[in-house]
Order: structure tokens, then sequence, then C-alpha cells
């Protein structure tokens, strides 16, 4: 019986994900999402955005069920229910370009809320050493959250990947946790299904973008499921490391050579790795390429990681290394031929004058 309702209840989150997009997709544009493309876009027709909103409605509605029905501890829920506002500000920045300040100052009350009401985490195993945060937490808990929501903004940038990323993470800790604790399992598994109710209508060619209504909101909700599994010891950081590896490399490897080039954090770009390689293959190819890769590759270390914990930082290591290769190899985080033909196009000009 456990089974069959389980069944439902996914099966109804996929259909009430599927259904809330389309009418999302169908409400956008008298909405004022719709996204108009630019030098730096990766299309070329104005398509509507906002469509993580779906995500946002029915994962909360799932979590506020959990709530109301004791399945989830009130603090949990809590826990879950500061996504809202970070979700709340990406769905106005959707509308109207807001300042990045306003956009990161939320997402920092917002962590800064949720570890509040954690107080405290276990120790960080760092290879045979315990290492316990204390005081410390208070600034990098928070710092890591908001990474994490502008992490998986960045990456936001191509028909598919996001939503993809979101289905392999959350299908690989539900996974992970089977065995220990129903309750994550269950949270894993309805975040999987959601996602994959929107990727119905994002994959490639993308009839409605995620958004930062969308991106920005399942950083931050990764960001939850991460503490309360360290809090429940039910994997450690490095799992969560490696399972979301392709992202971290990827946004980490350019922002550094950005900033090392000159250019502001929050400047736009299209110099990722992932979005160099989806104009050379396509959208479809990189995002099913990144999930055979995470499937093949990321998934047994994380396995591995989890069996064997003392090993988790050595793995974690060992596991990013291909990606900052490929991250070097295709240039992510230097300017496109494109860019620098139109600096090189603005320098003459200006010294003709």
């Amino acid at each position: 019986m456990a089974m069959h309702y389980t069944f439902l209840v996914l099966s109804s989150l996929f259909l009430a994900s599927l259904l809330v997009t389309r009418l999302v997709l169908a409400a956008a544009p008298a909405m004022g999402l719709v996204d108009v493309p630019g030098p730096r876009s990766a299309h070329r027709q104005p398509v509507p955005r906002g469509g993580g909103l779906s995500l946002v409605l029915v994962f909360t509605g799932f979590t506020a069920l959990l709530g109301f029905s004791g399945a989830l501890l009130p603090t949990d829920l809590y826990l879950f229910l500061l996504a809202a506002p970070v979700a709340f500000v990406g769905f106005v920045d959707d509308r109207r370009p807001l300042s990045h300040r306003w956009r990161i100052a939320m997402q920092l009350l917002m962590a800064l809320s949720a570890y509040s009401l954690l107080r405290e985490l276990p120790p960080l195993y760092l290879g045979g050493i315990n290492v316990q945060l204390g005081l410390w937490a208070w600034l990098l808990v928070p710092l890591a959250m908001t990474w994490l929501c502008n992490l998986y903004n960045f990456m936001d940038g191509i028909d598919g990947l996001a939503a993809a990323e979101c289905c392999f993470v959350a299908a690989a800790s539900a996974w992970l946790t089977g065995s220990q604790s129903p309750l994550h399992a269950m949270l894993g598994l309805a975040l999987f299904v959601i996602a994959a109710g929107f990727l119905v209508w994002n994959w490639s060619p993308a009839r409605i973008f995620m958004g930062d209504v969308g991106s920005t909101w399942l950083g931050f909700v990764f960001g939850i499921l991460i503490l309360m599994s360290l809090r429940d010891q039910v994997l450690t950081i490095w799992v969560w490391f490696l399972l979301l590896s392709v992202f971290i490399v990827d946004t980490g490897w350019t922002l550094t050579v950005r900033l090392y080039r000159g250019h502001a954090p929050y400047e736009a770009h299209n110099t990722h790795a992932y979005q160099i390689l989806a104009r050379r293959f396509g959208h479809a190819r990189v995002v099913s390429g990144i999930m055979i890769v995470n499937v093949l590759y990321v998934m047994p270390l994380a396995w591995l990681a989890e069996k064997y914990p003392e090993y988790g930082v050595f793995l974690a290591i060992s596991g990013i290394v291909p990606f900052m290769a490929i991250c070097w190899r295709v240039g992510a985080g230097h300017r496109t031929a494109r860019e620098r033909a139109r600096a090189d196009q603005s320098a003459s000009d200006q010294g003709s004058e």
C-alpha cells in the first residue's frame, strides 16, 4: 500500500507541475514575462519566461501538506517557506530587472534566517579531521547558500540544463538517502518529478524559460536540503559537492577567470563552458552529455563518498579535475570571438574620432 501511495503522490506532483507550467506559459505575456533575445542570448525568438514559478508553487504546496500532516517538522517547513521571498524577488526581476544588490540582500537575509532555525551543524569531516565551524558558520552558511542561488542562476542559460540538473541531483540524493531517511528520499523524489514536469516544456527548443524565479529558488532549496541532510547526518557535504560538481566547477572557473581579467562578477556574459559548448553542438546534445557524465561518472563517485566518508574530500577533489580541464580547454571565462570583434571595432571607432 505504501508503494502505491508514493506512486500516486509522485504522479500527482508530476501532472501538477506539467499543468501549472502550461498555465504560466499561457499567462506569461500578459504578466510581462517574455525574454526578448539580446546580444548574449542563446535564442533568436522571444520566449516566455518565469516558468520556474510552477516549481515554486507545486513544491511549496507539497511541503505545506507534509507540514500540516505532521510528516515534516514545523522547523523544516519554515526552512522551505524561507525560499518563497527568494522566489518573489526573482519573479520581480523576471518582469523588471532589479539591482543585484537587492537580490543578494534578500538571499543573504533568508539564508541567515535559515541557519538561525538550525542553530548548529555537526563537524565537517576533512580527510580524517573533524572541523567544527562554530561561530564561523553564521558567516559561511549564508554566503554558501547565496552562492548556490546565484550559481544556479548562472547555469540557467540554455534550454533544459537547470531543470535536468535538478532532476539528477534530486533523484541521486533520494537514492543515496533512501535507506537512511524516507523523509529525505521523499523530498528528493518530489523535487525530481516536479522538475521533470517542467522539463517537458523547457527541453530544447524550449517553449518557456525557468527565469530567476525558478533558478534562484532552486539554488536556495538545494541549500536547505544540504543543511537538513548535514543536521540529520544523512549525507556529507562532499556527496552534495560531487552531485553539483558540474555547476560548481563551471561557475567557479568562469567567475575566477573573469575576475582575473577585470570583469565585474555581476556583468552579463555568455562565456560559461556549457554556453560555449552549446554554441558548437546545440542545447540538447550538451544537456544530454552532461546528464550522461553525471550518471556514469559523478554518481559513482558520490556513492563512494557516501559509503566511505573518510575519503569524501579526496573523491570530491578528484571528481572535479576533469571538469576543470574541460573549462580550460574550451576557454571558459574568456571573451568570445564576436565580443573581441566588437571591442576591437569600438576601439577603432574611438581612435578615428
